[in-house]
């Protein structure tokens, strides 16, 4: 047997190991406790603060380490009070089974695989449900996802995603793809794209109308839509507008929104503004935002005699910043634009490399410095290039400061000429002011501008003589028998017809003009195949003639009968026919040839007899519609012309040479016979056949001009003149004389109506000719039997 001091060594060391194994098992009992613990303070997560998470869980890092190293636990009060609070929560796990946090939230599976894909009202069932759990939630919990219930909602937001902007259309293209055998549509991918690629997507669209619509697809692309290009396409102020100019001098992105720029007149009355927006009924069009944030700090208080610089500087900034710009206008024919000349922003326009009119695809302007001689610095401008195209200052700008424009005077530097390929229609016209208007002008610089167009299309050069002071201001009195003042010579258009040459060009107009060479002149209208229209006005020192093959095309003419003559006579390189529709500008001179009736259109010297024009109209007559001439002589010519051109269908006489204007035709009965020829006849211009009469029996009295479809009261039929009431009662309060009138009036529509069967428009007792303003014209309406006349008024 073992002594007795070893049997109280070994029980002390079976003590002490049974000691030490009770504080293992302690501490495993402990680690199992608080690992059971730590879902249950996680659970707790919507009722304690992040705080209390971490000493709980410092507590319990520290109970178990204290019984690792063999030292009794003595957790602390709060640990004590957590280590409870996970006993019951333990308990009542066991007895309610709720899965982990990590599987469930409220209710709702944190999975993403138990959503499926297919059933988008499940989803956003699931999605509500979890965002409404937030508000909850205590202390800093609240409106927090917890990364599992992040994951969750991108989850079955993804879900939603392709549902969301579909609705009605969405379910019938879906149906209709399905007849049709499609598996699938595509997503509205384009409501989905950022702000800045939709507005990448709107710049390519240069119409208002087409921006429009796009923004009335819904209301996602109309808060891109409006206001930055829709009031932005289009822009018409006046060079003392400083606020607009620098409103888009400080805007970049809002100036390379526009596309159509008018510079108006100064002196041109407006009307005044809507509240709304842009000027209703005018032609001033101010972008709305720009109207209802009225900056003054432009407004000018400087002197008067400098306005003008001022007006230059921010107009040719602006227009440095229209990088986009499509159509451009410059005046109105008026005056002069508010003292800002034309040539202080031409270089801008015309010179400047990669600038506002390389990108023009429309150019009208109205001046008269462009009929100017060139300067010798403008002529030698094309020589100061270098030979690869580069210039010396490319780098350079016009405008050194656009923001804040301190000094007066645009820089203007030597830069390569801008390419115009896309340019298409240029129109160029003078005015007829005095001020500005060159003694001899030229179209030097017509000629620069045009040698740069490739493309062009149409083309439209008139010059207007200038008023004389003292012609202008006796407007009142009749005409004198010679001119006040020596005339002044019309620009010569050889070196446009020897050096132009625009395979393109379908239209092409040339008014009040002048060409010493025939020859010239041929050579370019032979070498333009594609012509359609041609209204040609020169004067010609010779006879015309054509070479084979010319003007193929041809639809409608307006020239000199010497003109019209050459083209009808020019045969073409195969058998058929010009498409010649429309021919007018033309007078018939009459059974006598007078010199004054052969030299009052003045396009050439030399006139050939009617019956030689005539014959030649006869054969290609077949195809022409429509004839518009200037004036006629006596009955027989115009006999003659209708019986040339069967099938028209408008017919302007013009007016009678050598008489006066005056009332109705006496003769109504041979002017039916010789319209009723006329099958196809639908408007006579030219000839008056009815009776004038007051407003108040047409009740014409107070119409809106800027309404050209306005259509007045109408009178009465030819079989009951009376028919409606509110028209007897106007003849109750009409005198003797204009009650005869109407029933004339009636009859003669009755007759017209009769005897061609097509007519509906011919002309108003008033006349019209010297007045750019609305004009009226009386139109014939066929109901069964009967036959009304209205007067409307149309815009001449």
């Amino acid at each position: 047997m073992p002594p007795s001091g070893s049997r109280s060594g070994t029980g002390s060391a079976s003590v002490s190991g049974r000691g030490s194994r009770a504080s293992s098992s302690s501490a495993r009992n402990v680690k199992a406790k608080d690992a059971a613990a730590l879902p249950a303070i996680s659970a707790l997560g919507d009722k304690v603060d992040d705080g209390a998470k971490i000493k709980a869980r410092s507590t319990v890092s520290s109970t178990a380490k204290a019984s690792a190293n063999g030292l009794p636990a003595t957790p602390s009060r709060t640990a004590r009070a957590r280590k409870s609070t996970a006993h019951g929560l333990s308990s009542l796990r066991s007895t309610t089974s709720i899965p982990p946090p990590s599987a469930q939230s409220h209710g709702i599976s944190l999975s993403p695989s138990s959503h499926s894909r297919t059933d988008p009202l499940s989803a956003l069932s699931t999605l509500l449900k979890l965002i409404r759990s937030l508000p909850n939630r205590i202390g800093g919990c609240a409106y927090k996802f917890t990364p599992a219930e992040h994951a969750l909602a991108i989850h079955l937001v993804g879900v939603l995603d392709p549902y969301v902007f579909r609705g009605y259309r969405a379910s019938t293209l879906a149906s209709t793809a399905s007849v049709e055998g499609v598996d699938s549509i595509a997503s509205p991918l384009l409501l989905q794209q950022p702000t800045e690629i939709l507005d990448a997507v709107l710049s390519h669209l240069d119409s208002r109308k087409d921006v429009l619509n796009f923004g009335l697809a819904c209301k996602r692309l109309w808060e891109v839509v409006s206001p930055r290009h829709l009031e932005y396409r289009v822009v018409k102020a006046k060079p003392s507008n400083v606020a607009v100019w620098a409103h888009l001098v400080r805007n970049k992105d809002l100036a390379r929104n526009v596309r159509r720029l008018e510079i108006l007149d100064e002196r041109m009355v407006l009307a005044s503004s809507s509240t709304t927006g842009v000027h209703s009924g005018a032609a001033v069009h101010i972008p709305r935002t720009l109207l209802l944030s009225r900056d003054t700090d432009h407004d000018s208080t400087d002197d008067e005699l400098a306005l003008h610089v001022k007006y230059q500087k921010y107009l040719a900034a602006a227009l440095s910043r229209m990088t986009a710009l499509k159509h451009f206008k410059w005046g109105t024919g008026k005056a002069s634009s508010g003292g800002v000349r034309l040539s202080d922003i031409w270089q801008l326009l015309s010179r400047h490399r990669g600038g506002v009119m390389g990108g023009l695809t429309e150019l009208a302007v109205e001046d008269n410095f462009l009929f100017h001689p060139l300067l010798a610095d403008e002529e030698s401008t094309d020589d100061a290039t270098d030979g690869d195209g580069s210039d010396d200052g490319s780098g350079e700008e016009y405008v050194a400061s656009a923001g804040v424009p301190k000094k007066g005077n645009i820089r203007r530097v030597k830069s390569q000429p801008a390419n115009l390929f896309k340019m298409q229609t240029i129109v160029f016209r003078s005015t007829a002011q005095a001020y500005g208007a060159a003694k001899l002008p030229e179209l030097g610089r017509i000629n620069m501008i045009l040698h740069r167009c490739v493309n062009l299309k149409n083309l439209e050069i008139t010059y207007v003589s200038p008023r004389s002071p003292s012609s202008a201001g006796a407007t009142a009195g009749p005409a004198p028998a010679f001119p006040l003042t020596a005339q002044r010579p019309r620009p010569l258009t050889d070196d446009l017809f020897l050096y132009t040459r625009l395979p393109h060009l379908t239209h092409l107009t040339l008014s009040n003009l002048r060409c010493t060479s025939a020859e010239a002149a041929s050579s370019f209208l032979g070498a333009h195949k594609a012509l359609e229209v041609l209204h040609f006005e020169v004067t010609l020192h010779g006879a015309l003639i054509l070479p084979i093959g010319s003007l193929p095309v041809l639809r409608e003419v307006k020239a000199s009968k010497e003109l019209i003559n050459a083209i009808l006579e020019c045969p073409l390189s195969v058998d058929n026919s010009r498409p010649l529709e429309i021919v007018k500008g033309f007078k018939l001179s009459g059974s006598a040839l007078s010199p004054s009736s052969s030299a009052v259109q003045g396009h050439s010297t030399r006139t050939i007899p009617d019956s030689r024009f005539l014959s030649n109209l006869r054969s290609q007559g077949s195809t022409v519609r429509r004839i518009e001439m200037i004036g006629w002589h006596d009955m027989d010519d115009v006999k003659r012309i209708v019986g040339c051109v069967s099938g028209v269908t408008w017919l302007d006489v013009g007016r009678k040479l050598g008489g006066a204007m005056g009332g109705p035709v006496a003769n109504l009965t041979e002017w039916t016979e010789v319209l009723s020829t006329l099958p196809e006849l639908v408007a006579v211009h030219g000839v008056r056949f009815f009776y004038e009469v007051s407003t108040a029996a047409t009740g014409c009295d107070d119409l809106n001009y800027s309404t050209p479809h306005a259509t007045c009261s109408t009178s009465s039929t030819t079989i009951t003149p009376t028919s409606h009431a509110t028209n007897a009662i106007q003849h109750n309060n009409l005198s003797m004389m204009e009650r005869s009138r109407m029933r004339k009036n009636d009859e003669i529509a009755g007759v017209l109506a009769w005897k061609c069967k097509k007519l509906r428009r011919v002309d108003h007792w008033e006349s019209n000719e010297d007045s750019g303003a609305p004009g009226k014209v009386i139109v014939l309406l066929r109901e069964g039997k009967e036959v009304r006349w209205e007067v409307r008024r149309v815009r001449v």
